[in-house]
């Protein structure tokens, strides 16, 4: 029987971004590149076991903070580039627009949790 779901963690979807992004992981450049991948590897496998309880709004934090800290954060890890992290680079670029639309589809499910109406094209 899976766990009951957590209280929510929001009241609006501006305030679980809010949330998300405040709590992005930095990169330590005295750390390597490919502890860094593995972090970016448990905060993916941390997603999949949210989802798989039906826990929106932590999967959404969590594949927020992902992907913010492979788009933002770990492409200033001065051995990014590296040939030998190009398996695990190559790996989450690969795996980064599955995540997208799915955070996508997220934002769209929880402003319906929330009460919120669609945002309005041009505006």
């Amino acid at each position: 029987e899976p766990p009951a779901p957590p209280p929510r963690l929001a009241t609006s979807l501006a305030q679980l971004t809010a949330s998300a992004e405040s709590a992005v992981p930095g990169v330590r450049p005295s750390r390597d590149i490919y502890s860094h991948f593995d972090a970016a590897e448990k905060l993916l496998q941390t997603a999949r076991r949210y989802w798989s309880l039906g826990w929106k709004e932590h999967t959404y934090l969590i594949l927020f903070r992902y992907s913010a800290f492979l788009v933002e954060k770990i492409v200033t890890h001065p051995n990014y580039n590296d040939k030998g992290a190009a398996y695990a680079r190559n790996k989450a670029k690969k795996g980064l627009p599955a995540v997208l639309d799915t955070l996508e589809r997220l934002k769209e499910e929880l402003r319906e949790l929330y009460g919120e109406p669609k945002p309005t094209r041009g505006g």
